[in-house]
């Protein structure tokens, strides 16, 4: 990490002219990608990033994340054409300089990022982002000794940008360690354009999270939740922009069990497509297959880094692929590759072997474990990355690289079609799921089962599935059994068999995994091939949510608040749905809002009730819109609104909640056709940022 008063630049500045004109040559030949979008854009307009990454701070929290967040994404976005520039470790001077390098670098025709990753404050209702010297000693201070995000947006819109994006991944908490009401939580919404800007600028801001609420530095990662899902959802071809901050939210929300729910304001008229099929260079000849060369070659097709193409020569030098490995190295060279960014930072940089550096465990353990490992992989060897979470541009490297290197490793091979699923590329994730499950390995085994019984990467099949499937419960996969207890529940792959499910499912469940002794307890609940027993599903919720399971949570507030199984105690009831909400589950602020509503075990408060239903709606439960609709119907603590109603119950129906579909038409015929439009206009708006 570079000390706190140094800066490093990449791209714009004294070098941009050469680059530029570089760049231009470069398109000459096949392996440069088009800069066109799926818009009328010009193939010749300007991509330029400006990426700021402060994780050194003298004074507060030292954050691990941010500069190689932003060192990562620069990247990234050097392969879409954005030429870059990289600040790490910024102190005020150098930020104070941003506004006029911004405004003298853009034009009519420059698509333009802003990225931030480090400290941010809201304060009076303007986000300020913070040098790494900054001392926090009066909140009046900042004006003077920050940077307010407006003027990046303000100098975007004078330089004359068609299209301004700032992205944000610097919701932190008040440093200043004193209450002020003037202190927001998080950072403010943008919602319009700063005073003296050019309003033909089309614009965007993305947040890592909501408005008011904070985002997550990373754990035991080298990114950070948001910068890491950004990076993967920007590899996926044909995307606009607002699909892939869509797909950045879902993945978050997921991995983040619902804590962080990122946000984006603002919408462009241009549909722009960062990443299109004709921005890939040469692909492999159609003989090629996905055999390992060739999936590492569309790995790195659109790379503009040469060290990638340098190390495809050194593990696949043999390959057929090798001849245009070398055109495009020669090509990205003779382009003049100067001024290239830093390095990423190793995965093994956050990773420490407790046997220390020479030991087994640092032979056995390999970079691809660092980043890709799967949390239900049972024979895993290093900490597991959340789904959504996994950096694919990154892991994809990595992996391929690694199995290249240890070619009979099925481990290796696994993790790698775990990227590779994750990544969409599904026929490609099939075949070396394949060869992990060939190879014996229970994971490759459940997964490959899944994707046959999902038809992800080709036909759905239930009974390859359920073959899969028993194989890896044979071998002792608490995954592999649960899945086979489930076929036989359902009948899928083969007859329908309680008693086999109960078997399999009660074995996973003796090991003592979580979702196993869940699993029983809703058999138990439902009565599913055995006498429905309340107080024995009651004891498996009781112990799955002993360790942790947010799903057994809720099913216990459900049990304390009916009265089954135990005495009806509405005190347990609140302080489970709690517990469950705090751990991310998406029915129990449901369930919670309604004990709110009808003033069962607390306190009735319409407003407590009316924030826990849009909690659980913005987790994906969106039956709480459908209470909220009821509430403005009824006037039940607030005025009587039916036109909220409406938009609510429409809400609802989003999620194919009958009573929402049922009460939107009811109310339809009551409402003037200029009030349906505009709220329909707000429904299409709410989807856009959420679905």
């Amino acid at each position: 990490m570079t000390s706190p008063t140094s800066t490093e630049r990449v791209g714009i500045g004294p070098t941009f002219r050469r680059r530029f004109r570089q760049f231009l040559l470069a398109c000459l030949v096949p392996a440069c990608l088009a800069l066109q979008t799926a818009s009328s854009a010009s193939a010749l307009e300007r991509r330029v990033a400006f990426l700021v990454g402060n994780g050194a701070y003298q004074r507060v929290k030292v954050l691990g994340n941010p500069v190689n967040d932003a060192v990562a994404l620069a990247k990234s976005l050097k392969d879409l054409q954005f030429q870059i520039e990289l600040i790490r470790d910024v102190g005020h001077a150098e930020m104070e300089k941003l506004e006029r390098r911004i405004a003298s670098f853009v034009n009519n025709d420059t698509i333009a990022i802003f990225f931030y990753a480090g400290h941010a404050v809201q304060y009076r209702g303007k986000n300020y982002l913070l040098p790494v010297e900054f001392t926090p000693t009066r909140p009046t201070d900042l004006p003077a000794k920050s940077l307010a995000l407006d003027t990046i947006l303000k100098a975007m819109h004078l330089g004359g940008a068609k299209i301004a994006i700032v992205i944000l991944d610097a919701c932190r908490d008040n440093p200043f360690g004193t209450a002020d009401e003037a202190l927001g939580k998080g950072l403010a919404l943008i919602e319009r354009i700063p005073d003296g800007a050019r309003s033909r600028t089309e614009t965007l801001v993305a947040y890592a999270t909501e408005a008011g609420l904070v985002s997550y530095d990373g754990s035991r990662s080298t990114n950070s939740p948001y910068t890491a899902a950004l990076i993967s959802a920007l590899e996926r071809p044909g995307l606009a922009i607002e699909d892939v901050l869509r797909e950045v939210r879902l993945n978050v929300r997921e991995a983040t069990n619902n804590r962080q729910l990122p946000w984006f304001s603002g919408s462009l008229e241009t549909k722009l497509v960062l990443r299109t099929e004709q921005q890939l260079s040469a692909r492999p000849p159609a003989g090629a297959g996905m055999d390992l060369p060739a999936v590492h070659w569309r790995t790195i097709e659109s790379s503009q880094d040469p060290g990638d193409f340098r190390n495809f020569l050194d593990l696949h030098g043999a390959s057929p692929l090798a001849s245009q490995a070398r055109s495009v190295l020669a090509t990205l060279e003779a382009g003049g590759a100067a001024d290239p960014l830093p390095e990423v930072l190793s995965p093994r940089a956050e990773f420490r072997i407790p046997q220390g550096e020479g030991g087994e465990l640092d032979a056995l353990v390999k970079d691809c474990d660092i980043v890709a490992s799967d949390d239900e992989d049972f024979a895993r060897v290093a900490d597991p990355v959340r789904y959504g979470l996994v950096n694919t541009r990154q892991a994809l490297r990595v992996c391929t690289t690694d199995l290249a290197r240890d070619p009979d490793n099925p481990r290796l091979k696994f993790l790698l079609a775990r990227v590779l699923e994750i990544a969409r590329r599904y026929e490609e994730a099939r075949e070396f799921y394949r060869m992990a499950a060939d190879d014996g390995y229970a994971a490759g085994m459940t997964n490959l089962g899944a994707m046959y019984r999902s038809g992800r990467g080709g036909p759905a099949d239930d009974t390859k599935a359920f073959e899969l499937f028993r194989k890896a419960a044979r071998s002792g996969s608490p995954r592999g059994r649960v899945n086979l207890g489930n076929m036989f529940l359902l009948g899928r792959g083969a007859a329908k068999n309680e008693a086999e499910a109960i078997y399999w499912t009660r074995l996973a469940a003796d090991i003592g995994w979580a979702k196993a002794i869940n699993a029983l307890g809703n058999i138990y609940e439902n009565g599913q091939g055995l006498e429905r027993d309340d107080g024995a599903a009651f004891a498996r919720y009781q112990t799955a949510a002993q360790l942790g399971l947010s799903e057994a949570m809720n099913s216990l507030g459900r049990f304390y608040e009916e009265g089954r199984a135990v005495p009806q105690d509405l005190t347990q009831a609140v302080r489970w749905y709690e517990r469950a909400i705090a751990e991310g589950d998406r029915f129990a602020p449901y369930r919670l809002g309604r004990l709110y509503l009808w003033g069962k075990g607390v306190r009735a408060d319409t407003g407590r009730a009316v924030a826990l239903f849009e909690m659980a709606a913005q987790r994906g439960f969106l039956d709480g819109f459908a209470e909220i609709g009821k509430i403005f119907e009824d006037g039940k603590g607030r005025p009587r609104n039916i036109e909220r109603a409406y938009f609510n119950y429409r809400l609802a129906s989003l999620g194919s909640n009958h009573k929402g579909e049922a009460e939107a038409r009811r109310l339809d015929a009551m409402l003037p056709a200029e009030v349906k439009e505009r709220v329909e206009q707000e429904v299409r708006d709410w989807q856009r940022h959420n679905l």
